[in-house]
């Protein structure tokens, strides 16, 4: 895919743009993301170990 003169400017200003969002988003007033890991429980690093070692299936672990 190739980029051209049209893809550097908008056409829209905006106010548009983020009402266009807001309508197809729905966001909260300030959205956050996740970054980084969440902590691990003894109870999932098991899970977790079970599924490598293969103790337990993929459905068993999706399902925990």
């Amino acid at each position: 895919m190739d980029i051209g003169e049209s893809d550097l400017t908008r056409t829209n200003n905006f106010p548009v743009r983020k009402a266009a969002q807001q309508t197809v988003l729905s966001l909260p007033k300030f959205p956050t993301t996740t970054i980084g890991s969440f902590p691990q429980t003894p109870e999932i690093r098991k899970a977790r170990a079970d599924y490598r070692a293969a103790r337990i299936d993929q459905g068993t672990y999706n399902d925990f």
